[in-house]
């Protein structure tokens, strides 16, 4: 993304101008924080922050810690919003396991990996996971998968899937989750309201996870919503 420069215009006016200049990436598409062996403003900044930032200075074990408790324990609903073409994808939060139906603005704390390069490269990651990603239907979790970077595919360990989707995923018209979350450890799943012709409810809910499990191992957890 072009970065905004600000330049002195008349009368103190500050004018922003972009640069021009892309954030650089790594191979797996996340944003690379090392620094320039010529941006020595960057670096001072970077030390800067990491011997005067009271919370930076913390050890890294606490700061973990503090992490993991602003970032994690949510379940992050994916939804379209606006009337472009396609729809901006935009984002609620609630508690996991919470009773509430509604998914609220995301608290500031879930910000603090665009506060600093630092935080960027200790807090990011927890957001995928420590979290659940769930959606408001099949073709959000469609388009929500193609845009991701590998290097946060890779992080994912948590999804509910939505309604309708496990009926295409179980006719092989999506691919297995491991190999697009090759970290997953949980997969939640609508409960299905009818059973499968001549089985109880249970009987259905255990085919279910036996053909999850031939999908995706044992070490996955089915989860029922």
């Amino acid at each position: 993304m072009a970065k905004a420069q600000a330049i002195s215009g008349g009368r103190g006016r500050v004018i922003k101008r972009k640069s021009g200049k892309q954030a650089r990436k790594l191979k797996s598409g996340l944003l690379d924080v090392s620094i320039p062996q010529n941006a020595t403003h960057l670096a001072e900044i970077t030390q800067r922050n990491s011997t005067q930032s009271l919370l930076l200075r913390l050890p890294p074990e606490i700061r973990n810690k503090i992490w993991k408790y602003a970032v994690g324990g949510l379940e992050i609903h994916i939804k379209e919003i606006g009337t472009y073409c396609p729809p901006w994808l935009s984002y609620g939060t609630r508690p996991i396991g919470a009773k509430e139906s509604i998914f609220k603005c995301p608290r500031f704390t879930f910000h603090l990996h665009q506060v600093s390069r630092q935080a960027y490269f200790e807090v990011s990651p927890f957001i995928y996971t420590l979290n659940t990603f769930s959606f408001d239907g099949v073709m959000i979790m469609d388009r929500w998968i193609k845009i991701r970077a590998l290097g946060q595919m890779q992080l994912v360990t948590s999804i509910n899937i939505p309604f309708g989707y496990f009926s295409l995923y179980i006719q092989g018209f999506r691919r297995i989750f491991r190999k697009k979350f090759p970290n997953i450890k949980r997969i939640g799943i609508y409960e299905h309201s009818n059973p499968r012709l001549g089985e109880t409810k249970e009987e259905t809910k255990e085919y279910i996870v036996k053909q999850v499990h031939l999908r995706e191992g044992d070490g996955v957890m089915v989860e029922w919503r």
